[in-house]
């Protein structure tokens, strides 16, 4: 039986609706991995993709937090709080709160992003808290794809998860916030393995930003693992695209935490 419960990560007054995964079978303290989702999208991420990693990584022994930024989902605020500084802050607090569980190994934490949340995580790792590994799926190593976004007819890309059957919505202001964000010093200053996991037909954030943040890492000294999924897009939008990311990330915690 898989166990999870809802929870409220507290941050700048603010309550950031959250689910923790407990791990099944473990005696003790496990492992655990937060979860930070992307852009217009929620917890769940598109077609529960976040939900069957934390059922996965529960499996694996692994517990696991998904939470809601401000401004998505089930979270207070609007999405114009979606900003750079913002989603790091609310990465630590839901770090914070994960760290906490009493059945958590507060030594043993990975991170795992995706989109927007991917380049959120990592710049939580850049501060220097004490984390395992990271995951990253279809991560940003410039703000460059916001740009089209921004664009005249660019919205048509950007689709939004955050109500079920919603059309595409057109790009919000917070935009030019994370197209202004340099994150190469971020990605230069992480120090942990990291698993990267990228569609080749990804036109929305093309694969060639993995190439380039794994290039980053590994000069950084890191160790990292890229997975290219044929014909796979943007949002995984495929069954099997997503229950292989969720194989992949788990069996990838399992070995790294």
């Amino acid at each position: 039986m898989l166990h999870q419960r809802p929870m409220m990560v507290s941050q700048d007054g603010l309550e950031l609706a959250a689910t923790f995964h407990e791990a099944l079978d473990v005696a003790g303290p496990a492992p655990g991995v937060l979860l930070c989702h992307g852009i217009r999208s929620n917890r769940g991420e598109a077609g529960d993709l976040f939900v069957q990693i934390s059922r996965a990584l529960a499996r694996e022994g692994i517990c696991s937090l998904r939470f809601d930024f401000r401004g998505a989902g089930e979270s207070p605020e609007s999405e114009e709080a979606f900003t750079p500084d913002t989603m790091q802050s609310d990465a630590a607090a839901a770090f914070r709160t994960l760290a906490a569980q009493p059945e958590v190994d507060a030594a043993r934490i990975g991170l795992l992003g995706l989109g927007l949340g991917a380049a959120a995580a990592v710049r939580l790792a850049a501060t220097g808290i004490s984390i395992r590994c990271l995951a990253l799926l279809s991560p940003l190593s410039t703000g460059e794809p916001l740009a089209g976004l921004a664009a005249p007819g660019g919205s048509s890309h950007f689709l939004s998860f955050r109500g079920s059957g919603a059309p595409p919505a057109p790009p919000p202001p917070f935009v030019r916030f994370w197209m202004e964000t340099d994150l190469e010093p971020a990605y230069s200053s992480v120090r942990a393995p990291a698993l990267l996991i990228h569609g080749n037909r990804d036109e929305l954030v093309p694969i060639g930003h993995s190439h380039e943040i794994r290039a980053l890492l590994e000069r950084a000294g890191n160790r990292v693992k890229l997975v290219s999924i044929e014909g796979c897009d943007h949002g995984f939008g495929h069954p099997d695209w997503r229950r292989l990311i969720a194989r992949e990330v788990s069996f990838w915690f399992q070995k790294t935490l």
